[in-house]
């Protein structure tokens, strides 16, 4: 007999791919097995057997080569290149017996994770470590290429009845040659050609198109933007008695599998985990249609996509259970359908950052395989850590009759180690706990475990602080004795440094105590001053001035229309309005009393004596307008107390430190951070509360330099972390909605030197955190 060439199977094709855009350093499809053998081993006997197993299957004597004609399997006459392919370590004479342990398990754990050589091979080796004259360690890696679980439980037993008859003196084992994996290879190639999984390949893609692409799991880390393969595996061993109830029940309420019952359990938690009622679960099928496949060693593993639906409200498990024992049934009517044809069928885009239509597989592995060499050897598996990852998330379930144990295998790029951990817990405790809930609705289901609810609860509900009981003047004051010459705020070429910004605000603040009548007798504590300015270093100078006079703020867009800017005038009984000369006009139109800063400051130099003021942590600092989308819009205030809790909050949570630059939109929160304190993020004026008294007032002494945009340019995508960038800035604040439009696009990511952009105001839109991420999100 000499080499030949035949078809692959649509399931090499497929694995053929993968492998050709992975790293070398991600043994992604290398299939392993290992053993603790106890006893005399004949390690002769051993490497005779081994080669026997390869000389009667085909699929391990096989390489992969690209022909003219396309790819094609290339069955060698013997092992490929004639090598030895069992490797023999001797570690008998190391004297500390746990290193000589630890060594033999570095060579296994090695062999496992030598890539293989589709084009040269072989395709399948060995590892025999002696650890003693009587103790070794052996392992047993293969690509999947030429490989799936069955074939190695049949290589396993193979290799245990040779070498038992070696050993045993009996006559030299004679087997009936083994079915070729390329007779499967071209059956199923020709059925496909005919059509014959024509209607099986449009069922499925019935049931797969038009369906969410990826599971948006919370991860630990944002998604690459190309997948790797990069894994590892945690595992959890639970007591059969622990799920009995739940499977006992399924079984007799809905006739299921404990595969159908697991399964359920693990597409309901990623259900509830991403947030999504449709999600897609892969899974793998035998596909073995014919009595010779049995006996062949080969890959004939087929891969399903299960989509879920959850979106009913009233959803039980018992219904949902019954959906999964209907679609596993369907699914095997299915199975012969190549996975590869399923896929060309729904053409997807195919996204480079995952794995196209599941990201998260279950499979059931039954029994652990066992190698049995016969009397006078114990043998015990031995634990082979995957450093690989297929999907995000591929949960293995092997199930001795006593216990069950679930091995999650994991991207690293995504999870950390104890997310998975807290998952395979989760997965348990909600299986326990769904057998006392059969018939309630699923989403009430508490899927939180112990330690979780108490981390809320307790330490991230652990919010009170002590802070000094001082007003948001008292900070901005402080500050500017502090650093007097130090730049307060910039907006385009102009600046002021914070002892002429305190200085001006002073002298409208005396004129404002005059105007609005609160200065003297009959003094008006905590009176409201409307502030209708386009944003620009006046703005801030006047939002200072009325917090600084022991007024309260209503800011007051001039993009807004006419009426609700004299609804919301009359409404707030404003006495003053401080405005720009180019909209005084129209103001006086409406009848509004208005000033500019040009007329406070002349009147403030005829003032007589220091600022007089009467503000306590109580007081009020300004007041914000509703949209109004559910009737009329309705004033909201805030107090020195509360706006101070918030800045105080916001500097431990988002730290900035003197000569740091902080880039915002000049909203109702901005002013008190704009001047001492981090700024907070745009928007209109009425949106915020003290925008540029805020930031002046916030963050106590943190003492960076806000930034300002000039008006109308704030707006657009991207352009607060684009001022932050030109000029060296360290931070960029946004409403949520302003991150989401500057996440993506030109100029989403900010300039050079940006380090962090923040939002808040808004329930936040799920995909922000990821689009964000690629322009130095940190939150």
């Amino acid at each position: 007999m000499s080499d030949s060439l035949a078809p692959l199977s649509h399931t090499q094709e497929g694995l053929w791919l993968v492998e050709q855009v992975t790293s070398e350093a991600e043994p992604v499809y290398n299939e392993s097995l290992a053993y603790v053998i106890d006893g005399p081993l004949d390690i002769a006997a051993l490497r005779e057997a081994l080669a026997g197993v390869v000389a009667r299957h085909e699929a391990l004597r096989t390489t992969i080569e690209e022909t003219p004609d396309g790819l094609r399997a290339v069955v060698h006459e013997h092992a490929p290149g004639g090598q030895d392919i069992l490797q023999v370590v001797d570690l008998s004479d190391e004297a500390d017996a746990d290193r000589a342990h630890d060594l033999a398990d570095g060579a296994v754990q090695e062999s496992y994770r030598r890539p293989f050589d589709l084009v040269r091979g072989p395709l399948v080796r060995g590892v025999i470590a002696r650890v003693s004259p009587h103790k070794a360690l052996f392992g047993l890696t293969a690509h999947h290429i030429i490989v799936d679980g069955w074939s190695l439980s049949l290589v396993l037993d193979e290799i245990g009845t040779r070498y038992a008859a070696l050993t045993g003196g009996r006559p030299a084992l004679s087997l009936p040659a083994a079915p070729a994996y390329t007779a499967y290879a071209r059956r199923q190639r020709d059925l496909v050609a005919q059509g014959a999984y024509d209607a099986h390949i449009a069922a499925w893609k019935e049931l797969l198109e038009n369906r969410p692409q990826l599971l948006k799991l919370p991860t630990d880390r944002p998604r690459p933007a190309t997948q790797t393969h990069r894994g590892a595996t945690r595992r959890l061993l639970v007591p059969r008695e622990r799920l009995q109830p739940l499977f006992d029940l399924g079984a007799s309420a809905c006739g299921s599998t404990d595969f159908a019952v697991l399964l359920s359990v693990h597409a309901l938690l990623m259900s509830r985990l991403s947030g999504q009622d449709e999600v897609t679960i892969g899974t793998t099928l035998l596909n073995r249609p014919e009595l010779d496949d049995l006996s062949t060693v080969g890959c004939f593993v087929n891969t399903a996509a299960l989509p879920f639906s959850l979106q009913d409200e009233d959803l039980t498990f018992r219904t949902l259970l019954d959906r999964t024992v209907t679609s596993l049934t369907g699914m095997l009517d299915l199975q012969e359908a190549p996975y590869t044809k399923v896929l060309d069928a729904l053409d997807v885009p195919r996204d480079p950052s995952h794995h196209p239509v599941f990201q998260t597989m279950l499979t059931m592995l039954g029994q652990p395989k066992q190698l049995r060499l016969g009397s006078g050897l114990v043998t015990r598996p031995h634990r082979v850590e995957r450093v690989a990852g297929k999907f995000d998330l591929l949960l293995y379930v092997s199930d001795d009759g006593e216990a069950l144990e679930f091995e999650a295998e994991f991207n690293t790029d995504l999870f950390d180690p104890l997310t998975v951990e807290r998952y395979l817990r989760r997965f348990v405790l909600t299986a326990e706990s769904l057998a006392d809930h059969f018939d309630e609705e699923v989403q009430r289901l508490p899927v939180l475990l112990a330690e979780e609810r108490e981390l809320i609860r307790g330490a991230w509900n652990d919010t009170a602080r002590n802070y000094p009981g001082t007003t948001v003047v008292d900070e901005i004051e402080a500050q500017v004795r502090r650093t007097p010459n130090a730049v307060a705020v910039a907006f385009g070429d102009e600046s002021l440094t914070y002892a002429e910004l305190d200085a001006r605000a002073e002298r409208v603040a005396l004129a404002l105590r005059r105007r609005t009548g609160s200065d003297g007798p009959a003094q008006v504590s905590d009176g409201f001053v409307g502030v209708y300015m386009e944003r620009s270093l006046d703005m801030v100078v006047a939002l200072w001035a009325v917090v600084k006079a022991g007024l309260a703020y209503v800011p007051i867009d001039p993009d807004y229309p006419s009426d609700r800017v004299k609804y919301m005038i009359e409404d707030s009984a404003a006495p003053l309005v401080l405005t720009q000369e180019k909209f005084r006009a129209a103001l006086e139109e409406a009848g509004v009393r208005s000033a500019t800063l040009v007329d406070l400051i002349a009147t403030a130099e005829q003032a007589d004596g220091p600022l007089r003021r009467d503000i306590v942590a109580d007081s009020r600092v300004y007041m914000i307008y509703t949209s109004g989308s559910t009737g009329r819009p309705k004033g909201v205030i805030n107090r020195h107390v509360s706006l101070h809790n918030r800045l105080s909050w916001m500097q431990e949570q988002y730290p900035l430190a003197a000569g740091d630059r902080a880039a915002a939109g000049l909203g109702a929160r901005a002013s008190a951070r704009a001047v001492g304190v981090r700024q907070r993020a745009g928007g209109a004026p009425d949106r915020r509360g003290l925008s540029g008294a805020r930031a002046a007032a916030g963050r106590r002494s943190s003492g960076h330099r806000p930034l300002r945009r000039a008006p109308g340019l704030h707006r657009g995508p991207g352009a607060v972390p684009e001022a932050a960038g030109a000029r060296g800035g360290a931070a960029a604040g946004r409403d949520p909605a302003g991150l989401g439009r500057g996440s993506g696009g030109e100029g989403g990511a900010g300039g050079p030197g940006v380090r962090r952009r923040h939002g808040g105001g808004r329930v936040r839109a799920g995909c922000l955190g990821a689009a964000g991420a690629g322009g130095g999100v940190g939150r």
